[in-house]
Order: C-alpha cells, then structure tokens, then sequence
C-alpha cells in the first residue's frame, strides 16, 4: 500500500488489539531517518530504522505533558532531519474539546506545511477519535481507523460521513479504513506485521 502523505496530515484511531501500533510501525518504517515517533507506552523499539522519543511527562498534569510536546517540536522543526513525526496517545498531549489547543499547537496544526514549520507532517494516534482535539481532525487529510466499538465515537464517525461508524465497527480484525479530505472512505487489507518494543503481539 502505498500513501503520499507529503504536505499533508493524519490521525489513525483504532482499539487495543486492532492494528494501530502496528501501522504506525509500518508507516514510521516506510519513511526510516526522516520519522520520528513520540512514544509515551515504550512501544517502539529503539534499534529502528527510524527515530524514537519517549517523553518523561507521561503521568504528569496537562500543561506539563503538552509543554514537553511543544518543546519536541521546536527542536524537530528546527533541526530539519525529521520530516514526518507520528504522535501516539495524541489524546493524553490533545484532548477534546472543551479544552483547548495551546497557541503554538494551534499555529502547528494551521501552518505545518509552511516552511516555518519545516512542512513537517504529523500523524496523530489515540484510541479513540472522541479522544483527540476536533480541531487536530477536522484539519487531517487522511484518517486511518481500525476496529471501534463505542457508541459515541461510532456516532462521532457517522456524523463525519454516512455509513463510516458502521463500516469501522464491522471491519475484519486488523483491516482499516483510508478516509480522505472529501470523508470518502475505503476499506484496506492489513499492513505487514512489524516487531513493536513490546515483541510480536499480532496487530499491535
């Protein structure tokens, strides 16, 4: 499978178990030295063809996991190595609404294709779409969803476009679905199976 994901944006959500890890795996592969992976779970392996950051304010309040994010950034942007950074948990550094975006993630997310922002692409993971700032989503040029089950975030997919909650509630274990800009959705096979930080467990 192939993606153009340059200049643009992602969120890829799916439950434990449903494949998202290991997409992200896969993907962060595909594009080696050029990514790097914001990894809270010490989920990816560190002897990777592509970079990791584990950040230490995983289990501290809001502002202080969000300010380690930002300071990450500013860095990664002004170092130009990276091109694309896949940030997991986006949920815990981004969450919903009501709260919201700090003025520099604001900026991030209206202006990261710009040079000022390296025309960096940011792929943002969480569990749950409920669980990530509607600003973050609504901004993407892809979604990648893998199997969900709740009900306000089958609702959440249905209002996006008809018939999307249902189809990521039915999908076959570790399929996603590809929803671009227009919110036309198709259904895809699982990618390869990659070795995580927490050794095989199938679909990540």
């Amino acid at each position: 499978m192939k993606i153009d994901l340059e200049e643009k944006r992602g969120a890829v959500f799916g439950l434990p178990g449903s494949g998202k890890s290991n997409f992200l795996c896969w993907l962060a592969e595909t594009w080696g030295s050029r990514c790097l992976v914001f990894d809270p779970e010490h989920e990816f392996p560190l002897n990777s063809t592509f970079d990791v950051y584990r950040p230490t304010s995983r289990n501290k309040p809001y502002e202080l996991r969000v300010a380690e994010l930002e300071k990450l950034l500013k860095v990664v942007v002004k170092l130009k190595k990276h091109k694309l950074i896949e940030i997991d948990e986006a949920g815990d550094y981004l969450p919903s609404k009501p709260t919201p975006l700090t003025d520099y993630m604001a900026a991030f997310n209206r202006r990261c294709r710009h040079p000022e922002f390296n025309r960096m692409i940011p792929i943002y993971a969480c569990q749950r779409p409920t669980q990530l700032n509607q600003d973050i989503t609504a901004m993407c040029h892809f979604l990648f969803i893998f199997n969900l089950a709740g009900k306000a975030d089958i609702d959440y997919l249905d209002d996006m476009a008809r018939g999307l909650g249902e189809a990521a509630f039915n999908l076959p274990e570790y399929h996603f679905l590809v929803v671009n800009q227009r919110r036309k959705f198709t259904s895809h096979s699982p990618v390869p199976l990659m070795e995580l930080g927490h050794k095989i467990k199938k679909g990540g």
